[in-house]
This record gives structure tokens, sequence and C-alpha cells, in this order.
């Protein structure tokens, strides 16, 4: 997520700096011509820009969850929607994965047919909890 808002922030800062320098440094009579183009390409580069930022305050309002209930299901909420449930009996093996663009936990499941699930956005500290509940399911 850092190297998204850092992305972010550059592509933000490109669109200010071509309205401030455009703005600040080319002639009138260019700017009545290229003006409303220079104009909305930086804004639109802002607003680009601008979209991690969007991404990152709706997680922290709405943060993924986990879910164990009492019947042995994990459900899996992203910003406070259901997404699935899955039996804990299916879950063969739980891992954490850290790269340079995501991070989160990764569910192997125990039957061929179901493929493995990353579940995005969630920290280490979760994922130790969460592994503590399933070795207490088992």
């Amino acid at each position: 997520m850092r190297y998204t808002i850092l992305k972010g922030t550059l592509i933000a800062s490109l669109g200010g700096f071509l309205l401030v320098y455009c703005g600040g440094f080319l002639p009138p009579s260019s700017l009545s011509r290229w003006g409303i183009f220079i104009w909305t390409a930086g804004f639109a580069l802002i607003a680009y820009g601008l979209i991690p930022y969007k991404s990152l305050l709706n997680l922290m309002t709405k943060p993924n969850e986990i879910i164990f209930d009492d019947r042995e299901q994990m459900h899996y909420l992203s910003r406070g929607k259901h997404q699935f449930m899955v039996p804990v009996s299916l879950i063969e093996q739980i891992s954490y994965v850290e790269g340079k663009l995501r991070y989160g936990i990764k569910l192997t499941f125990s039957r061929e047919k179901q493929k493995n699930v990353f579940l995005p956005y969630f920290s280490k500290r979760t994922y130790e909890k969460v592994r503590e509940c399933l070795q207490r399911e088992f």
C-alpha cells in the first residue's frame, strides 16, 4: 500500500507542477490556445493521484474482517459486505504473504478442486490471531 500511495503522490504532484509551471511561465498567447488542455490535464493528474488515498480512507473506515462463528465457519467481509463463507475444516494451511505491492493472508484448502484464496490488506498481527483461532478449532 505504501508504494501505491507514493505513486499517487508523485502523479498528483506532477499535475500540480504542470498547472503552476504552465500558468506561471507560458505567455498569455500560448495559454489562450493551450490553457484549457493544460488545466484539464493538470486536474486529471491530481484526481488520478488522489485515488489511492480514497481507497485507503475507505479501507480505514470499513476494514476487511474475518469472523469465526460458533458453527465452525469462517466469514470474510470486505468493506462491510459479506463476500464468502468457508467451513474451518476445509482450511488446510494459512500463510502470510507480503510483497512489494500487496500483503495479506493466503488460505490453502484441503480439497484439490478448490483454489487458494488471497485475502488482501491484513497485517501480520491479524494473521497471527487468525492462525491462533484456527489452531483452537482443530
